[in-house]
């Protein structure tokens, strides 16, 4: 499609004005393939092309930033208020025995650096039985987002672990994510490691932050 003369005039002005072909496009309606045919092989037009591309990149910089900040601020705030609400939960759960022997054994056994889950890893069935009805009665995890990761020697049944964990823990043999068979052991760790290696664990970041501030509250009270 042909121009006129005074349609690449007004062109050439718009640019000159250090518009961007977008901006010139949405004036003129001629198509950008146009606009490049026209500008790109002027000097003076590639000269504010890359004073545009600054301005843009410094834009883009300035509002990364502000959206980082923003959702900075917005996470604070999140875990503020679950700090807040476990605080509140604390008054009301410090002196059921359960919550107090749960939160010490995950205090001595559980996750603490990860920062967005809750596990427990053991050998022992009490203790991760203990720590699942924890998990339930407490932090009042979704049953569908119990996870198990299961490590087991070369001479443990895998079925047999398996089950047994699913069966004391009751949880769906479908949440067991990982079972990594570990080479043979001394006899000194067969009779402590009948059923493998277990880690209890639920992925949430509010359940560990809740757990961290219980665990922070409890070393005051007892301390």
């Amino acid at each position: 499609m042909s121009h006129s003369r005074g349609t690449k005039n007004k062109v050439y002005l718009l640019r000159q004005k250090s518009l961007s072909y977008s901006e010139i496009q949405k004036l003129t309606k001629i198509p950008k393939s146009t606009l490049s045919d026209w500008l790109s092989d002027e000097d003076w037009s590639t000269k504010i092309k890359n004073h545009l591309t600054k301005k843009h990149l410094k834009n883009y910089k300035l509002n990364l930033i502000k959206a980082i900040e923003v959702m900075t601020a917005k996470k604070e705030e999140r875990y503020k208020r679950y700090r807040t609400e476990a605080s509140i939960d604390y008054k009301k759960f410090k002196k059921d025995p359960l919550f107090c022997f749960g939160l010490g054994l995950y205090w001595g056994e559980g996750d603490k650096k990860s920062g967005n889950m809750v596990a427990v890893t053991n050998t022992d069935p009490n203790i991760l039985r203990v720590i699942a009805k924890f998990y339930r009665k407490y932090l009042r995890i979704d049953e569908s987002k119990f996870r198990i990761a299961l490590f087991i020697y070369e001479d443990i049944n895998a079925n047999f672990a398996i089950n047994f964990w699913s069966n004391l823990l009751n949880i769906p043999q479908a949440q067991f994510i990982k079972v990594q068979v570990l080479e043979s052991r001394s006899k000194r760790t067969k009779t402590k490691s009948k059923y493998g290696i277990c880690t209890l664990y639920c992925s949430n970041t509010e359940f560990h932050i809740k757990i961290m501030e219980w665990i922070r509250l409890l070393s005051l009270d007892v301390c």
